[in-house]
């Protein structure tokens, strides 16, 4: 319980703060053109921002697609008919010159909508679907709750003790008072008001006496005898209880797979494989997320569902009551979520959305906040996705090779032989690094961009090596990014 109520108090924090001013769907780009001038000044100034419009345009695809779009025959053959289809509205600033070649120079700035420039570019055959032939494994919980009004206590519960006990005088004997327990005198007062909070005031009253009365009885001692006053004060205030458990249906999470297909993103059916795995035994996100079960669902989502991405998200919407002057219900709500590749942990996404919306019902009201909460999420799993894909494709992906030889056969000639492998490897782009290197186990970090995958590519040269030669039976098993070359033969499971 203590970890929900946390998690309410960050998010109440969360909604203290004014959204980001900056979407996250906005592609910005810049362009720059140029046509000779004439003595036709509008024709010359429509050329000229003609071409930067095409620049901007074929700079917003290299963003989507990467760097290696600007010279795709493909893609400059689409240009025009691409960069018609973008409106003059889309431009948001605009700036004329000329250069010492007598060129008139128009440079813009386009502030495009993400998700339908990816529609636009697909629907013209030229956009990456890269992404989709890998699935995506989505947990996201859904809190349905009111806000705590601190204002207004449900109810209120004060606890008053007091134990008083007198003895004789000090100067008698220990032997005699300790044996003599009639002599003590004890008195206990226990005292408990427990009211609402329309009681409140008779409440405050009944403990202030209660207060009055107890220290005029601890200054009343004598001084021929001692006396303890033992007192204890406990006040526990109640508030209306918030939900402390995710809503059976997520009108968040169903709101992304509609969204997710507008970014060609291949989502599982989460539910299904959720049903399956934890059967019997059903996890909140906060379960996941804050124990050890979180490595073991991501293992299981890469190795049963076979998802390449996992994201966790919590959605909380709170309803805000009916709104006196336009009679609709208002709500708002946050979204966290955090995305990362199950094959290598790289963190893809990682941010937080709070919006709100209005309904003719609470329901209403949570559905139209959900939708735009949904929306956001997609657009940052679209982007990111896209992102990650992009920089694969054009510096390649880190892999782990490990030359494994549990008989502890690796000696200086055999060291030697691994390092040529690994030289001879095609479509190596950084100079890799050795991470490790005994009898047993020899560890290089390699980026790795070749065609071919790159267990294939690796088991080819080990094959027509010295090395191969040497370890005929040797067997080659790629999982995610690590790639293991067992020399004794056919590698180990675990």
């Amino acid at each position: 319980m203590h970890k929900v109520w946390s998690l309410f108090g960050f998010v109440s924090l969360l909604l203290s703060l004014q959204a980001s001013s900056s979407l996250a769907a906005d592609l910005n780009v810049n362009g720059t053109g140029k046509a000779a001038i004439t003595a036709d000044i509008s024709l010359t100034r429509s050329s000229s921002f003609q071409d930067a419009k095409r620049n901007a345009v074929l700079n917003a695809i290299k963003k989507v697609n990467g760097i290696d779009a600007g010279t795709d025959p493909k893609i400059l053959g689409m240009l025009d008919a691409i960069a018609e289809q973008v409106g003059n509205e889309y431009v948001s600033d605009q700036s004329t010159s000329r250069d010492a070649s007598n060129n008139f120079v128009t440079s813009i700035k386009l502030k495009l909508d993400d998700k339908e420039f990816r529609k636009l570019i697909s629907d013209h055959g030229i956009a990456v679907k890269t992404a989709n032939s890998f699935p995506i494994l989505i947990v996201m919980d859904e809190f349905f709750t009111t806000p705590t009004d601190s204002a207004k206590p449900l109810r209120e519960v004060v606890e008053y003790f007091s134990d008083k006990s007198s003895h004789a005088k000090q100067d008698q004997s220990s032997s005699a008072s300790s044996s003599d327990n009639s002599s003590l005198n004890a008195h206990k007062e226990i005292s408990v008001h427990a009211y609402d909070n329309s009681a409140s005031a008779a409440g405050h009253a009944n403990l202030s006496a209660q207060s009055q009365s107890q220290s005029a009885n601890s200054s009343s001692s004598s001084s021929e005898s001692a006396q303890n006053d033992v007192q204890s004060y406990r006040k526990a205030v109640e508030y209306q209880p918030q939900n402390l458990g995710p809503s059976e249906q997520s009108f968040t999470y169903e709101a992304l797979l509609r969204e997710a297909a507008s970014y060609d993103l291949n989502v599982l059916d989460n539910s299904l494989f959720r049903s399956k795995y934890f059967t019997g035994k059903p996890m909140t996100l906060q379960e996941i997320t804050n124990g050890n079960e979180l490595a073991k669902y991501v293992k299981a989502a890469f190795e049963v569902a076979k998802a390449d991405y996992f994201m966790a998200g919590t959605t909380i919407i709170y309803d805000l009551g009916k709104n006196s002057s336009s009679g609709m219900f208002a709500c708002d709500g946050v979204v966290s979520i955090k995305a990362y590749s199950t094959t290598d942990g790289k963190v893809l996404a990682a941010d937080a959305r709070t919006e709100s919306a209005s309904g003719s019902s609470p329901d209403q009201c949570r559905v139209n906040v959900a939708n735009k909460l949904a929306t956001f999420t997609a657009s940052v799993l679209g982007r990111d996705i896209s992102e990650y894909w992009k920089n694969r494709n054009m510096y390649g992906r880190q892999y782990s090779i490990q030359f494994i030889s549990l008989n502890g056969q690796f000696n200086f000639q055999s060291k030697k032989g691994v390092t040529k492998i690994i030289s001879a490897l095609n479509g190596v782009k950084e100079v890799p690094q050795k991470r490790s290197d005994d009898a047993k186990q020899i560890e290089y970090s390699v980026q790795y961009v070749g065609e071919t995958p790159i267990g294939d590519a690796l088991g080819d040269i080990v094959s027509s090596s010295e090395l191969g030669k040497t370890f005929p039976n040797f067997d080659v098993s790629t999982s995610g990014s690590v790639v293991r070359v067992c020399l004794d033969g056919s590698c180990p499971k675990n």
